[in-house]
């Protein structure tokens, strides 16, 4: 019984931090030109920092419950490849039936230099990644994993849905990280491995990056 309801409470506890945390960074609407490195600095510290200190030092748990571990690296490339195959899957039709690549402002920019590219992919997608696995893919999974089982790998891209579109970053520039939110999910709770998703979809995004730029731009 009262595991249960210690159980109960810290569901409560961290269901509240987690809006608490994607409410506070909507007070920052997302401007590429003007406070892009504002915005990284508010991810590392809303969608990193504060997951890994409260985890640590309130709830007194090790960072494994966030996925900080490779656990099974068979099954981590088994699950790997299952996801890489659904988003590839996702971004043939992406741009076979939109204007993505047309439309991909920041891909049209980044197409411009290898340097400019490296810093995107290697600094900027690198950060987004980062903060996004950690948050959605490690924190809030870890929360509703319980008690939803696989729904909370859809609760998760659902709050991630819901974050990008009242942020207004849910637009064609952005339209791979919810294929891979949803990608990672299934990474994340099968091996219980935030770090195989974040390599996973770092790589994935630059690979994709760079032939589309191959195919399309030049």
């Amino acid at each position: 019984m009262a595991r249960v309801v210690y159980m109960n409470k810290e569901l409560i506890i961290n269901t509240a931090l987690i809006l608490v945390c994607l409410l506070m960074l909507l007070l920052f609407p997302f401007n590429m030109a003007a406070s892009l490195m504002q915005l990284l600095l508010l991810y590392v510290v809303f969608f990193v920092l504060v997951p890994i200190v409260y985890t640590k030092k309130i709830l007194k748990q090790p960072l494994t419950n966030l996925g900080f571990q490779l656990g099974d690296w068979r099954q981590g490339i088994k699950w790997v490849g299952i996801a890489w195959a659904i988003a590839a899957l996702c971004v043939v039709i992406l741009v076979r039936y939109t204007a993505y690549v047309q439309g991909n402002d920041i891909l049209q920019q980044i197409s411009k230099s290898f340097l400019t590219f490296l810093v995107y992919e290697l600094g900027i997608v690198g950060v987004f990644v980062v903060c996004f696995e950690i948050f959605f893919r490690g924190f809030v999974i870890a929360t509703y994993r319980e008690r939803l089982g696989r729904m909370s790998v859809l609760l998760q891209l659902g709050l991630f849905l819901l974050f990008l579109w009242l942020g207004q970053q849910l637009t064609l520039s952005f339209a791979v990280f919810p294929i891979l939110a949803f990608c990672s999910g299934i990474v994340v709770y099968q091996t219980r491995s935030v770090v195989f998703a974040i390599l996973s979809s770092w790589l994935f995004i630059i690979l994709m990056d760079a032939i589309l730029i191959r195919l399309f731009i030049r």
